[in-house]
């Protein structure tokens, strides 16, 4: 049901320039983030910035992948035009001249990033440019360099604590279980595993009425103490283990 009308926003946001599409973005962001919190319990208030970030984010990269179209409509655009331009060459060459039909230096200072390795024409050469040179890919590649940009400012500004967990959700694999298909009983979640996991994903409290301290060593329960509690631990790992074993055989 989000398919179809996600498809008509991404094509426009591809064809209009992002100063019309902009407002038109940042709605359909808020209803996304929105829609997530409603059913996942996240907490996506504006003071909670981490939070919707990591929403953002990509699966491989430790979010859960309903990424933000508002800070994208630059490269969006860019890409879009570049990838027009030998079309439109080829149907008009005075169409190429104006200037309000290419990038400003204002759009390529909010486009362009660190670490993308592209060749990235002054707007004056926008179109000569891209009119004989293949821009397949391109909204990936800055999509992908944004990406990592986001997680680096992210895992940089975060405590120790967060900065681990930050890299271990992004570690490879460890956003399968986001993906699978759940074609049989051992590949699916109910709903309340579904938010236990969110949850630890995230850093919080696998639920909000956790009891202060652990029952098996007296520590203060912190969000993720269920993991690292010499106690507990020992036990969830034979039963993770036999749950496994039990599949296999």
């Amino acid at each position: 049901c989000v398919t179809a009308p996600s498809l008509v926003l991404i094509t426009s946001f591809r064809s209009l320039p992002p100063a019309v599409a902009s407002a038109a973005a940042r709605r359909w962001d808020d209803m996304i983030l929105q829609t997530v919190s409603a059913i996942t319990e996240l907490p996506t208030s504006k003071d909670n910035s981490a939070i919707i970030t990591q929403i953002q984010m990509p699966i491989a990269q430790g979010g859960l992948a309903f990424r933000a179209r508002e800070p994208l409509l630059p490269s969006m655009h860019y890409s879009a035009l570049a990838l027009a331009a030998p079309v439109i060459a080829s149907v008009s060459l005075s169409l190429l001249a104006p200037s309000g039909m290419g990038p400003t230096d204002s759009f390529l200072a909010a486009a362009v990033l660190p670490k993308i390795i592209v060749p990235l024409p002054s707007p004056p050469q926008f179109w000569s440019h891209w009119a004989s040179t293949k821009a397949k890919k391109l909204q990936g590649l800055f999509t992908h360099a944004r990406d990592v940009l986001v997680q680096d400012l992210l895992v940089q500004s975060a405590r120790p604590e967060t900065k681990a967990r930050l890299l271990s959700i992004s570690g490879p694999g460890a956003g399968d279980w986001l993906r699978a298909v759940p074609i049989a009983p051992t590949l699916a979640f109910n709903d309340e595993q579904i938010l236990v996991a969110i949850r630890i994903r995230f850093g919080l409290v696998p639920c909000t009425n956790l009891p202060l301290f652990c029952s098996g060593c007296s520590a203060s329960n912190s969000p993720d103490h269920a993991l690292v509690c010499g106690k507990g631990k020992k036990l969830s790992q034979y039963a993770a283990h036999q749950t496994v074993a039990q599949t296999i055989e």
